[in-house]
């Protein structure tokens, strides 16, 4: 099997699965300078934990490409159908990570309106006695606050942290099969490209050369030499008669 550098693999994340690999690791980040107020499927919004979960999704997806660079010497890589099976897989797991991601933000997170936008809130399942009333959740939170504080009056704190960290689990989920499929996707992409560079890169033999005749071995050599010493004596003796 064809053996694949470090630095082989990361130059060859400038493909197109190397720059879906990059955008969805530049999402963290740009999450970081607040681009997820836009949308909650950047980041989803995890309240006064927000930027350390951010900031271990990313070191996660580093570690991801690396992880799967040191999948590389598996024998089963090799394999065309093991190829095909792996891929199918993880588009089986993006299309179930996505769904559940989809469902879980539209359960526990509430887009909340305000005078200078739309702000996305993760609330909890488990409401306080004294707010268990006819009130919907988004009209709770406007007369109350969508600060974790706030929200700590409406719900219980069990409720809003296991609802945060199942919304931050279905989202690393997805995040990270996507980014393992892409690493892999570049992984094989150079992995064929390295075997049919070896394939066509075999040194080619010239059929119009001239053939080189073989060497005569020693026992030719030997018959061959004893008739001409014959011829010698021969000689000799004619001229002393």
């Amino acid at each position: 099997m064809t053996k694949i550098t470090l630095s082989d693999y990361y130059k060859h994340f400038g493909s197109i699965y190397g720059a879906i690999t990059a955008l969805a690791g530049i999402l963290p980040l740009l999450s970081l300078i607040g681009i997820d107020k836009v949308s909650p499927y950047i980041f989803p919004p995890l309240g006064d934990f927000s930027e350390v979960f951010k900031i271990l999704t990313l070191i996660f997806i580093v570690l991801i490409t690396f992880v799967v660079f040191n999948l590389n010497s598996k024998k089963q890589l090799a394999s065309k159908n093991f190829r095909a099976n792996l891929f199918l897989l993880f588009l089986g797991l993006i299309f179930l990570s996505i769904f559940s991601f989809f469902i879980t933000t539209q359960i526990f997170i509430e887009a909340v309106p305000s005078k200078t936008g739309t702000i996305y809130v993760s609330k909890g399942y488990d409401r306080l006695p004294d707010k268990n009333d006819e009130r919907s959740d988004l009209e709770l939170i406007v007369d109350v606050g969508y600060k974790d504080k706030d929200l700590k009056q409406i719900w219980t704190h069990q409720s809003i942290i296991i609802a945060r960290v199942v919304i931050f689990l279905s989202y690393f989920f997805t995040l990270t099969v996507i980014v393992a499929l892409c690493c892999f996707a570049v992984l094989f992409d150079l992995l064929i490209t390295q075997e049919s560079n070896n394939g066509n890169g075999a040194p080619s033999v010239s059929t119009n050369a001239d053939p080189v005749p073989p060497k005569p071995s020693t026992r030719k050599r030997k018959k061959q030499q004893a008739p001409i010493e014959q011829q010698i004596e021969e000689s000799n003796e004619i001229s002393e008669k």
